[in-house]
């Protein structure tokens, strides 16, 4: 497990995004909504590096095993640019591994890298939230907001 690399997005990659993407959506508070792997071809094409951008985490065997999907914008209040995440997903088998740190450590490095001024990451995780908030923790991230949602 310490031979998976993490690597910036290519699009020979669409169809293992596809795939894993279809996993985060089964476990996902969404997944009771239809899973289109339309969103997600036409979503990569739009990466620019710079308003978003996906990194994979890809084992020797060449498979995607988790990615870090983020964007980033100018605040409405500030001339500040702020990055975040829109989906952070591991395999489970690569969850108690080294891939989800590295995961985020391209996070910080491009957030970095296009002059944000911080980093948020969302935990929308519905199994275990309060375990991947203290992933983060040990990180240097703080808790800071909550989501809350209705179906409408």
């Amino acid at each position: 497990m310490s031979n998976v690399i993490i690597r910036q997005y290519k699009s020979t990659d669409l169809s293992q995004c596809i795939s894993i993407g279809k996993e985060l959506h089964a476990e996902s508070q969404y997944s009771t909504i239809q899973y289109s792997p339309q969103r997600v071809t036409d979503e990569l094409a739009k990466l620019d590096g710079i308003n978003s951008e996906l990194f994979l985490a890809e084992d020797m065997n060449n498979e995607i095993v988790g990615f870090i999907y983020l964007c980033s914008s100018k605040c409405f209040f500030a001339d500040v640019r702020i990055a975040t995440d829109l989906g952070l997903y591991v395999k489970p088998w690569y969850r108690r591994t080294i891939v989800p740190i590295k995961l985020v450590l391209a996070a910080e490095t491009w957030a970095k890298n296009i002059n944000a001024q911080s980093l948020v990451l969302g935990v929308t995780a519905p199994k275990d939230p309060e375990k991947v908030t203290r992933f983060f923790e040990k990180l240097s991230f703080t808790r800071w907001g909550l989501f809350v949602r209705k179906e409408l």
